[in-house]
């Protein structure tokens, strides 16, 4: 009689065996399969013999296989209690009932396991189950009506996708989970909502994987009677939630009760009635009691209306806690402490309906003094999402606090055309390995849909292969020799090898996806799955971002035109040498055709961008032949019609895919989308006919970056001023530069914002003569008519034209104007920086493709990979370098992820001192930045071709982590401060702030500034987990950097810094005609 190994060494013994039968197509992969030579054939006589025939989950289970057969063989087996007629059968008994079950094991030499090591251990034993087939038949033993459920999976997917002529292969199977809860999540808060049928169709195919627990996020969608205005119309009922959890139970799926009880309140907290319970906007108060009775009402009616005993009450990203009605709590027991007392109240609200709170761990990773304060019974929700080796990190602090725990990766949907797919294999694989090292109770995979228009549909894939390893972790072979892996941290050789794990499980479930999902014997649909990841990383597809799809129709990346139309080519091929028009899937064809709307949503991309770059050639090449550029328009305009109807068509495809899954309300707000797409498409037509009419009329000739003939640059405060009429009063002051031959009157205007030492750039024309060795002056004019001398960098630009630069000192208000002379000629002028040249900026080549830049305040590195400065040297601090040690990947400022963080950047001097230094940085996918740094500041600014929502400086946590010597404080421009976090803890967060900074007690600031634009600003502890950076919400394209030691305000600082380099308010700039001297 042959004993199972310990659980661990199953796992990985099972690669061992399934490689040696590459035609067996299974999901998930069986714990162990051993393979015979022969078959069991089905026919009309053949019995499905159950044990117990009148015990109603057995006969369920049985009727799935009953159809399963008849959808394959074309009849259906009848179903009996066990028969003794010499013919082949199958058994299907359950241990330690069935009279026979143990005696028809031994007689095959099977056996269960008695135990398995790691937690939860006899849950995992009652899912699994043993599995015989041979010639003479088919015996099905369980413990547990859910074991000869799973078994049962089992054989119709050896039906469904390994039957030759009725027959299925000989093998034998001992299966268990690997974890005891196997959970999916929708996301029903951020519109779509889907229907009753189709939550119901997701615990069908779901179930067939052996997931086993569901559960729908859920903000304000749950109608209550109390409560009639929060939910929308089509909103959840507690009646559709008992039918579905009475249909769940049949396939052994827990559904598991939601609502987000603290944060991302938003949706209710905008109503009048309720906007007095927010902390702000989007949090609850925990000051407020009337927060607990609106809480109690909801779960009064959404808890009864679910039978499991867990219920997830979320309390994630609680921004602004404490700084409303609950401040004066706050400052008695911590925002800690207040978090604590809210997550206690909402387990008292639950104790009546006896459900045990599940709760997002980001808040008590952060906070975890405050543990020893939260429920004992509290089951914490790890959750991350993005593609790391290893999760030690994100699980230990809660094994560490005695906490049980779920790992919680993602489906990578939330924002994309397409779902990410290599990122969403790559996190759940990995998460849920490291969750089973240290004794996870389950994982709960998420859908988000953000953008408001992701439909569950497109994230089959990555469901179902999130079924596939929590059932059978992809742990490494080595492990098979030390199963308590959790012990040690994994080497090196240990995640190279648990890599290759899980890359050789992902080759087989690619070959097992078609054949068990759709029922076809093609591997089409999973290459193509593929060919959607190659092509994401086409620099013309922003990631394959939805508002790639949404943008502007005359927008066009800032690459050749020629090099657009290469890269747009390639990506077309690839994706029209997968075909799928001849697919004619048995099951589930609607993933196909969601992958129709992928494809045509992103060739619309390609289409346009195509479209445009010709476009721009075609323009370019006419020159100064109005006639042909007319021409070149109108085709565009012409062509520009069938992309509309291409928008057309796939809104339709959209709608029909929506009304599959989704109730009808918020459908009319993405259908608006689609329309504003094809309005704005008909808007840019009557651009190009307008601009053409234009030309063919031999008038002024249209404007160039308004039709996307040329691509506008990074923002910048540069500017050729308006033009005034001659100044008999600025022409009569006297020249102030007395051999002087030509002067120009500059007169700049503050605008909107009062602005402090404020930055000035201008480009000017240049003096049509000047004698040789002529030099500049800068002058400003004084309230008395008398001139002062201010430092000037000139530059000589394209064209002809003049860059001038200098810095206004003081302070000027909003609408306040200041006049300036510039002085050309054989000028008598000192150069302001060379008597105290410590104050200049300067830029000196490093030998392999960068610049050292060094000014008063600092010594910095800027490199080609991804444009970084890896090193920042500060003066204040004897020159210590504040960035991550380390010259790769993030480790330094300026850092914008994904492919531009390890891009090498093509860097160029536009300006080199003695006031101002500009290096234009390209990336090979086009990407821009431009970083400015100027003379005696202690801030450098970097403006973008695009706007971003990622972007970050990553200092050295020792320097102001809660775990150093000198721990910091954090601070955000709507007054929010806090104690930085230890390193490795996450950020801390304020949506809607234009800067955040972190200072020690010495006065060291690291600050981030966004100037006039309101985006998530975030400070980090430093190190991986991030400095000062923008992540999460909103966008800019002009970042500063502030890094000094100073002594008082530093928030008067970054306030005036966001105000004086604002370039959404700008500046204005006039100037008379210039003068010459008689």
């Amino acid at each position: 009689m042959t004993r199972l190994l310990p659980a661990v060494a199953c796992l990985v013994l099972c690669a061992r065996l399934a490689a040696a039968a590459p035609s067996l197509h299974l999901i998930p992969t069986p714990s162990q399969v051993t393979l015979g030579q022969e078959r069991f054939t089905f026919t009309p006589a053949t019995r499905l013999c159950l044990g117990r025939p009148q015990d109603a989950q057995d006969l369920f289970a049985a009727g799935q296989l009953v159809e399963e057969v008849h959808a394959s063989f074309g009849f259906r087996p009848s179903i009996s209690s066990p028969v003794r007629d010499g013919k082949s059968h199958v058994l299907i008994v359950r241990l330690g009932r069935d009279d026979d079950a143990e005696a028809a094991l031994e007689r095959l030499n099977l056996r269960m396991p008695d135990k398995l090591n790691g937690p939860y251990a006899r849950d995992r034993l009652d899912q699994g189950y043993v599995l015989s087939v041979e010639p003479g038949g088919v015996l099905l033993a369980a413990r547990s009506a859910r074991g000869a459920y799973y078994g049962v999976q089992t054989l119709r997917q050896l039906v469904r996708a390994n039957a030759s002529e009725k027959s299925i292969p000989a093998c034998r199977i001992v299966d268990y989970p690997g974890l005891a809860y196997r959970c999916w999540q929708l996301d029903v808060s951020r519109g779509p909502i889907p229907t009753l049928d189709f939550l119901k169709r997701t615990v069908r195919e779901l179930s067939a994987m052996k997931l086993n627990a569901m559960t729908m996020y859920t903000e304000h969608v749950f109608k209550n009677p109390k409560h009639p205005k929060i939910a929308p119309s089509d909103g959840i009922t507690a009646d559709e939630a008992r039918e579905l959890c009475a249909y769940a139970k049949r396939y052994h799926v827990e559904v598991l009760g939601n609502h987000q009880a603290f944060g991302h309140y938003a949706k209710t907290l905008r109503l009048p009635e309720y906007a007095h319970l927010g902390e702000n906007g989007s949090v609850l108060s925990p000051a407020r009691e009337g927060t607990y009775a609106l809480l109690k009402d909801i779960f009064d009616v959404i808890a009864p209306a679910f039978d499991s005993p867990l219920f997830v009450i979320n309390c994630d990203e609680t921004y602004g806690l404490g700084e409303g009605p609950a401040k004066d709590m706050a400052k008695t027991m911590g925002i800690g402490g207040l978090y604590a007392y809210h997550i206690n109240r909402l387990a008292d609200l639950l104790k009546p309906h006896r459900k045990t709170p599940l709760m997002w761990g980001d808040i008590a990773l952060h906070h975890r003094d405050i543990v020893p304060r939260l429920p004992k019974d509290l089951i914490v929700l790890s959750w991350a999402y993005d593609a790391r080796p290893l999760w030690d990190a994100q699980i230990v602090p809660f094994t560490e606090l005695g906490f049980r725990f779920w790992v919680c990766p993602g489906v990578s949907s939330w924002v994309w055309i397409w779902p990410d797919h290599r990122t969403a294999v790559t996190n759940i694989s990995n998460y849920v390995r490291d969750g089973v090292r240290h004794g996870a109770m389950g994982m709960l995979n998420t859908t988000w849909g953000d953008d408001g228009e992701q439909l569950f549909g497109y994230t089959w894939f990555p469901q179902i292969w999130a079924g596939e390893v929590a059932w059978r972790p992809a742990l490494p072979a080595v492990a098979a020799s030390s199963p308590d892996t959790a012990a040690t941290k994994p080497d090196a050789d240990w995640l190279k090898q648990a890599e290759a794990e899980r890359e050789s499980r992902l080759e087989a479930f690619n070959q097992a996806f078609p054949r068990l999902f759709l029922g076809i014997d093609d591997d089409a649909v999973s290459r193509f799955v593929w060919t959607i990841e190659d092509v994401r990383k086409s620099p013309l597809l922003g990631g394959l971002r939805d508002q790639a799809y949404w943008q502007d129709p005359l927008a066009l990346p800032r690459l050749s035109a020629g090099r657009i139309e290469t890269l747009a080519q390639e990506a077309i091929d690839k994706l029209n040498a997968v075909s799928l028009s001849t697919i004619a899937p048995r099951f589930n064809a609607d993933y196909v055709r969601h992958t129709v709307l992928a494809r045509e949503r992103i060739l619309t991309v390609l289409q346009r961008q195509i479209l445009l770059a010709r476009m721009r050639q075609g323009y370019a090449k006419a020159a100064d032949r109005p006639a042909e550029a007319a021409k070149v328009l109108r085709e565009t305009a012409d062509k520009l019609a069938g992309l509309g109807a291409s928008v057309q068509h796939t809104h339709e495809l959209y709608r029909e895919l929506w009304a599959k899954e989704n109730r009808s309300d918020w459908l009319k707000t993405v259908s608006a989308r689609y329309e504003s797409l094809h309005a704005r498409i008909e808007a840019a037509r009557k651009q190009l006919t307008d601009g053409a009419a234009m030309l063919e009329k031999k008038e002024v000739w249209p404007d160039a970056v308004k039709l996307g003939l040329v691509a506008p640059p990074p923002p910048g405060r540069a500017v050729a001023p308006a033009a005034l009429p001659p100044d008999k009063k600025l022409s009569a002051i006297a020249w102030h530069v007395s051999n002087a031959t030509w002067r120009q009157a500059i007169v700049w205007d503050a605008g909107k914002r009062d602005r402090q030492d404020v930055p000035l750039e201008v480009v000017l024309a240049a003096p049509a003569k000047l004698p040789p060795g002529a030099r500049f002056a800068l002058t400003e004019l004084k309230a008395d008519g008398s001139q002062e001398s201010l430092p000037a960098q000139i530059d000589r630009l394209a064209g002809g034209k003049l860059g001038l630069a200098a810095i206004a000192p003081g302070l000027t208000r909003a609408g306040q104007r200041r006049t300036f002379f510039l002085y050309a000629g054989p000028v008598d002028a000192t150069d302001p920086f060379s008597a105290r040249s410590e104050q200049a900026v300067r830029a000196t080549p490093d030998g392999q493709g960068g610049f050292w830049i060094e000014n008063a305040f600092y010594r910095a590195r800027l490199m080609r990979e991804g444009a970084h400065l890896y090193e920042f040297h500060l003066k204040a601090l004897k020159g210590r370098d504040v960035t991550i040690p380390g010259r790769s990947a993030h480790h330094g400022f300026s850092d914008l992820g994904r492919s531009e963080r390890a891009a090498k950047f093509e860097l160029t001097l536009e300006a080199d001192g003695p006031l101002l230094v500009r290096a234009r940085c390209v990336s090979p996918d086009g990407v821009e930045k431009r970083m400015t740094f100027w003379a005696n500041r202690s801030w450098f600014e970097v403006a973008l071709d695009r706007p971003v929502g990622y972007y970050w400086d990553f200092d050295d946590d020792a320097l102001m982590s809660a775990g150093s010597a000198t721990p910091g404080r954090a601070t955000f421009s709507d007054g929010h401060q806090a104690d930085v976090g230890k390193a490795g803890e996450l950020s801390l967060a304020r949506p809607g702030t234009t800067w955040g900074f972190k200072r020690r007690e010495d006065g060291l600031t690291l600050a981030l500034i966004t100037p006039g634009a309101g985006c998530t600003h975030r400070v980090g502890p430093g190190g991986g987990m991030g400095g000062v950076g923008v992540e999460g919400g909103g966008e800019a394209q002009h970042f500063v950097t502030l890094c000094d030691v100073i002594g008082d305000d530093p928030a008067g600082r970054c306030r005036s810094l966001d105000a004086t380099l604002d370039l959404r308010s700008p500046p204005k700039v006039f100037a008379p005609p210039a003068e010459e001297k008689p």
